[in-house]
C-alpha cells in the first residue's frame, strides 16, 4: 500500500516514514499542497497523512481538495500540534477521516490507521 505523508518539517516526515515502512507501506512525502496533489495525480495511494500546518499552506485546504475530487477515496489523517477542540471539529469537519496530536508514537499511528479501515 502506498502511503503519502505531508508535513514541511523533516523530522515529522523521518520518524513518520519509518513507523509507515515497519509497517510495510511504500511511502511518498510532500512539502506542501502542490507537491502533494502532484503526487496524488500520479500516485495510487491508500492513505494520506497530512500535517494542518505547513509553512504557507494549509492542511485544511489540502483536505477540502481532496475530499472535493471524485477520483480520490482513501482516508485522510491529520496531524496537529494544538490540541483545542475547535481544531479538532474544523479537522474532522473538512472531511479527516482521523487526526493526531504530534509528537505522535509508533502506537497511535498503528491505532489511527485501523480505526480508517486498512491493515497494519
Amino acid at each position: 500500500m502506498n502511503c503519502l505523508i505531508v508535513d514541511d518539517c523533516n523530522v515529522t516526515l523521518f520518524v513518520t516514514r519509518n513507523i509507515l515502512e515497519t509497517l510495510n507501506y511504500n511511502v511518498f512525502t510532500a512539502k506542501n499542497c502542490a507537491d502533494a496533489l502532484q503526487h496524488l495525480e500520479n500516485e495510487e495511494i491508500s492513505l494520506v497523512i497530512t500535517d494542518i500546518f505547513l509553512g504557507h499552506d494549509n492542511g485544511i485546504d489540502l483536505i477540502k481538495a481532496i475530499k472535493a475530487n471524485d477520483k480520490f477515496a482513501f482516508p485522510i489523517i491529520a496531524l496537529t500540534g494544538i490540541e483545542e477542540d475547535a481544531k479538532r471539529l474544523e479537522i474532522i469537519a473538512a472531511g479527516a477521516d482521523d487526526y493526531l496530536y504530534k509528537p505522535t508514537t509508533p502506537d497511535k499511528l498503528r491505532v489511527s490507521i485501523d480505526k480508517v479501515g486498512l491493515p497494519i
